[in-house]
């Protein structure tokens, strides 16, 4: 019996090909390597794709719009990825008439349909009926082993998403950017490479609306009103802005002289609980602010950590982590290395972890599998260290953090300070990204009277809305629901490509 497993991409293929049988036979059809295994009567090769070989085209090129596509291979399209033939005729040549077929591309709707186009358009329409598909969300060989013997029905439902949403795709984005670019050749008589997209345009408009709203801004003086007290304590008039001149000055003479007397202390507890474990858009976010790395460049070093088995798959939606993972065998492999077995353990057991609330079907929060790297670059490094500490910090307990808000009155105007500090470090102690608050609490009674340094006006202007970062722009597409999780990081850079921002 011959079987076919059809993989994403080069180094996922030679990952399965070794996780499934050791002894496998590396191999070259021309250019492209690929594995066989051969067991008795049963012959196993896994080749790989090169994420996608096929694209649409119009059918007939010569229209003026485009509504009617099929799919061809990518060169055919492009000419620039002519190497790309060469996986279509490695499959061609190894792949067809086999007994039977595991589609092991990356379990999401792109990969359904990058796995989908191979198997129907190389190996034949008879091949999908003899197709297999294995599902897994991490490289590791457990999980590749797992996926292997224990293979799920194709599903139709994701390839059905796959060729709407690249339809769309070209019906929205070829249409209307070639009309774009038609249309400013016209009055201008220059050609500029324009585009428009399904998501690229809306997004666009997003950072448009922003533009406009802070060119329309006027800013507007006001004043705050500070009282300088001993030990560095600045309290704030309660007013807050005040935009009124003669006001301030009203206030400043009724404070001119005075003392302060504490009318109010009150010391509350905050619960802090452990954050959510990260999915895409979270890790983007934090690695923004943590490293200042852009959305694009975060996706793609998380997609190799995935690839070389050291973190899950990690374009999910999921805040989920489910027990099937094996914490404990996680962080047995993480505990290798002395600074996270520190932080490992000093975690309460029964190991729990805080979730947030989004789901993902197709996979678990990102998390590390337990594998650690022998070498990665810095950036790397970087953010493998935090999809470590943010998973470890998850299991960990509640912080504690108590807040002082002090009320005084200074000659019958009422000024207020804060303080924190911290009761219990908690998850805090797991997670060394995050800003600790801990100020000295002043000791203060109710009536005290405490002598007043200063008190002075400060003249401030109203800020406009601020610009969005790439980071805060993905956040507010996944809000409105604009473009995938795999594609708002790539949206950006093609704003940034056609110089629009």
């Amino acid at each position: 019996m011959d079987e076919v497993i059809i993989c994403e991409k080069p180094r996922s293929s030679e990952k399965i090909a070794r996780a499934l049988f050791p002894n496998a036979k590396k191999k070259k059809y021309k250019k492209i390597y690929y594995w066989v295994h051969q067991e008795e009567d049963k012959k196993t090769i896994i080749i790989p794709a090169a994420g996608h070989l096929y694209t649409l085209k119009p059918k007939n090129p010569n229209e003026e719009l485009f509504f009617d596509l099929e799919w061809a291979p990518v060169p055919e399209v492009d000419k620039k990825k002519r190497y790309i033939q060469d996986y279509i005729d490695a499959i061609d040549g190894l792949a067809k008439n086999a007994d039977k077929y595991l589609h092991a591309c990356d379990y999401d709707i792109e990969g359904t349909l990058i796995g989908y186009n191979v198997l129907k358009h190389i190996c034949g329409e008879e091949a999908l009926q003899k197709t297999l598909r294995m599902k897994f969300s991490t490289l590791t060989r457990d999980d590749i082993i797992k996926a292997y013997k224990n293979p799920i029905e194709l599903d139709y439902g994701q390839v059905d998403s796959g060729i709407a949403r690249h339809v769309l795709d070209f019906i929205f984005g070829v249409n209307i950017s070639r009309s774009l670019m038609k249309s400013v050749k016209e009055s201008t008589n220059r050609f500029i490479k324009l585009s428009a997209g399904r998501v690229q345009t809306p997004a666009l408009s997003i950072l448009v609306d922003r533009e406009k709203a802070i060119r329309k801004f006027k800013p507007e003086p006001y004043w705050i009103i500070k009282a300088i007290l001993e030990n560095d304590i600045i309290a704030l008039n309660q007013r807050g802005k005040i935009f009124q001149k003669n006001k301030v000055k009203s206030v400043l003479g009724t404070c001119k002289g005075k003392d302060a007397i504490i009318e109010e202390v009150k010391i509350n507890r905050i619960t802090r609980m452990p954050p959510a474990p990260f999915n895409l858009g979270g890790l983007q976010a934090e690695a923004y602010k943590v490293f200042g790395l852009s959305p694009k460049k975060t996706q793609s070093i998380a997609q190799n950590l995935y690839i070389e088995g050291y973190i899950s798959y990690p374009r999910t939606s999921s805040q989920k982590l489910p027990k099937t993972i094996d914490y404990e065998k996680i962080f047995k492999g993480l505990s290798k290395d002395p600074r996270f077995k520190e932080k490992i353990t000093n975690l309460k057991k029964p190991l729990k972890p805080h979730e947030g609330k989004k789901e993902d079907e197709a996979h678990p929060a990102i998390h590390p599998t337990g594998l650690l790297p022998e070498k990665l670059g810095k950036y790397e490094k970087k953010v493998y260290e935090l999809i470590v500490y943010r998973f470890i910090s998850v299991f960990g307990e509640k912080a504690l953090i108590e807040s002082m808000n002090t009320k005084l009155d200074i000659g019958g105007e009422i000024f207020k300070f804060s303080r924190k500090r911290v009761v219990k470090m908690g998850w805090m102690e797991q997670y060394p990204y995050q800003k600790i608050e801990d100020e000295k609490f002043p000791e203060f009674e109710e009536g005290e009277k405490i002598p007043v340094k200063e008190v002075k006006a400060e003249e401030r202007e109203t800020k406009p809305p601020s610009r969005y970062n790439e980071a805060s722009l993905i956040k507010e597409m996944e809000k409105r629901g604009l473009g995938t999780k795999s594609t708002r990081a790539d949206i950006i850079s093609i704003l940034y490509d056609r110089k629009y921002i």
